[in-house]
């Protein structure tokens, strides 16, 4: 996901505070300031998350 978005120097922050796959549906804005990551990275992410159907469904499950 972080490559699709040229978000990828933040893999070393995902990979660090085990951020896996699964945990994708549970982020929320105040889980991404914790770890780090900068306003407008935490947009796309968050919005990425949105409109990713796959990611949706597990996260209204």
């Amino acid at each position: 996901m972080l490559l699709k978005l040229g978000l990828e120097k933040f893999e070393k922050i995902f990979t660090d505070e085990h951020l896996t796959d699964s945990a994708l549906p549970l982020l929320t804005d105040k889980t991404l300031k914790e770890v780090g990551i900068p306003p407008g990275a935490r947009l796309l992410i968050l919005d990425h998350i949105k409109r990713d159907p796959e990611i949706e469904t597990k996260r209204a499950n």
